[in-house]
């Protein structure tokens, strides 16, 4: 693809090129134009002008022909060294820039390749994660409804306040029991789940919200 680029510019170069050449260097024969006053015009030498002219016979002039100045030759070489060499100068612009472009989409399509990864990594610890956090929620909720029906049925078992009392005390000391076992299971299973343990005063106030 690069090399059908380069040919096609060298080609459209070559063209313009060689069309301001051929307007620089060619003249259309005027009336009164004589071969000697071509040679004195264009080149030093009549030899000169009939070899730029091969196909014109510079003994019959005739009014409407156009013959070649061949004193510009040189210059029309230089001009078109030139323009080749700005003509490269921009393919290799262009081909500099292609190649960033190239490195920069390599870059990004490493760095997505790299995400994916990252979370396919992921996504088993988060499943883990989701695991553990509901088991706590039901563990929590079971032990919510556990202590409302212990509370109700100590309350309609004991009718003196002191006795009610103490038995409060009690079924406190229990609760904070249990929260304490509940709270030392669940941080052993997030260790061995490289999961963080939720505070013991988390457990308490989602315990009191049940």
């Amino acid at each position: 693809m690069r090399g059908l680029l380069k040919s096609v510019l060298l080609a459209i170069a070559l063209a313009a090129i060689a069309s301001s050449a051929e307007a620089r260097r060619t003249y259309v024969i005027r009336p009164g134009d004589t071969p000697d006053g071509l040679r004195s015009k264009f080149t030093p030498s009549l030899a000169e002008v009939k070899r730029a002219n091969p196909g014109v016979d510079l003994d019959v002039l005739r009014v409407g022909d156009t013959v070649i100045d061949s004193r510009h030759e040189d210059e029309d070489i230089d001009a078109f060294r030139r323009e080749i060499a700005d003509l490269k100068a921009k393919l290799a612009s262009v081909t500099s820039e292609r190649d960033k472009l190239k490195s920069e989409l390599s870059r990004l399509e490493a760095h997505a390749s790299e995400l994916e990864a990252r979370v396919a990594e992921i996504s088993p610890q988060a499943a883990t994660a989701r695991y553990y956090q509901g088991q706590f929620n039901r563990w929590v909720g079971a032990l919510g409804v556990a202590l409302a029906v212990a509370l109700v049925t100590t309350w309609l078992q004991v009718r003196s306040r002191g006795r009610l009392d103490r038995k409060i005390l009690e079924i406190q000391k229990e609760l904070a029991a249990e929260r304490s076992a509940v709270a030392n299971t669940l941080a052993q299973r997030a260790r061995a789940a490289t999961i963080p343990p939720l505070p013991v005063e988390k457990v308490a106030n989602i315990s009191a919200r049940r």
